[in-house]
């Protein structure tokens, strides 16, 4: 899985591309970790080159928001396809984690 991390300052974008699932997620969590403790800039991960999520991969991005939350930094999603889109709302992964659908909405209300 190729995963790129683009820092502009006030906002850290992740870029993952492939499959999120469990001979992936371990890397990608790891790259969200790091940006977590390294940055304190508000994150963006954009799913639009992710074309399955499994549940392992939900688990990386539940881990991060739970290590974002009460930093006054903002996580959100973007960008999910239909398939990636139904498996977190399926899982009620929507009402956990802020999912935008494009970058555009993403970045609205960040300082």
């Amino acid at each position: 899985m190729n995963i790129e991390v683009i820092d502009d300052g006030s906002v850290s974008y992740i870029r993952p591309e492939g499959k999120l699932d469990s001979t992936t997620s371990a890397g990608f969590e790891a790259v969200m970790l790091d940006v977590v403790q390294s940055r304190s800039s508000n994150i963006l991960v954009d799913l639009g080159r992710v074309n399955f999520m499994a549940s392992a991969g939900l688990r990386a991005l539940l881990g991060t928001a739970k290590r974002v939350a009460g930093s006054k930094r903002a996580l959100r999603v973007y960008g999910l396809n239909a398939l990636v889109r139904e498996t977190f709302e399926i899982s009620g992964f929507v009402s956990i984690i802020d999912v935008r659908d494009d970058e555009a909405h993403a970045l609205e209300g960040l300082g």
